[in-house]
């Protein structure tokens, strides 16, 4: 029997039970679920990297979501990065908002716990202070296609977003001796 659900058409083995016929579906497809590193500190001026990890990433076709920072006067977004072939971004908001899509042929997995990809920005606020990193559906949706059976399917994507800080600056360590104005060591020193 063929059943289309959301315009996509897929096959489904019947059974005839008692006189009834029951369609049989599979059960639904994993979760996708992305997640923006959380905590990343560093002092100000520093470049940081926040790795976005995944879990349930099997057969996956395409993805596609939006990277924003609540605040770029705290934190202002490069770019990002990845080893996944096919993914491209594009910066919707400058230093502060971003739009991805990874294509591919065939499907890729990776094992859960892998980074998808980096999300490198640029710490510019003050010692105390923290960003927040979101994944939205604004501008670009969220969503997830696997590509099993020769089909592609739709796949329930779960995000959970991150955040950087910026911590105070280390203290430097002095060591020597005390002197005098005649360059003598002070005893109590």
């Amino acid at each position: 029997v063929v059943v289309t659900e959301n315009n996509v058409n897929s096959l489904h083995p019947v059974e005839i039970l008692h006189g009834s016929i029951c369609i049989l579906t599979p059960p639904p497809p994993p979760i996708l679920k992305f997640d923006v590193e959380d905590t990343v500190c560093d002092t100000k001026g520093k470049n940081i990297q926040l790795p976005v990890r995944v879990t349930g990433f099997k057969n996956i076709r395409s993805f596609s979501m939006t990277v924003t920072v609540d605040s770029t006067s705290i934190l202002q977004i490069n770019n990002i990065s990845s080893s996944l072939s096919g993914l491209t971004f594009f910066e919707a908001t400058t230093k502060k908002t971003f739009t991805l899509q990874m294509l591919s042929n065939t499907g890729i997995t990776l094992a859960d716990g892998s980074i998808a990809y980096n999300i490198n920005a640029t710490l510019v606020g003050n010692p105390g202070q923290t960003a927040h990193i979101s994944i939205i559906s604004i501008p670009t949706a969220i969503q997830g296609i696997a590509f099993e059976n020769n089909q592609n399917i739709n796949v329930p994507v779960e995000v959970m977003g991150g955040s950087a800080c910026i911590k105070p600056a280390s203290l430097v360590s002095l060591s020597g001796k005390v002197l005098d104005r005649q360059n003598a060591g002070i005893k109590s020193a």
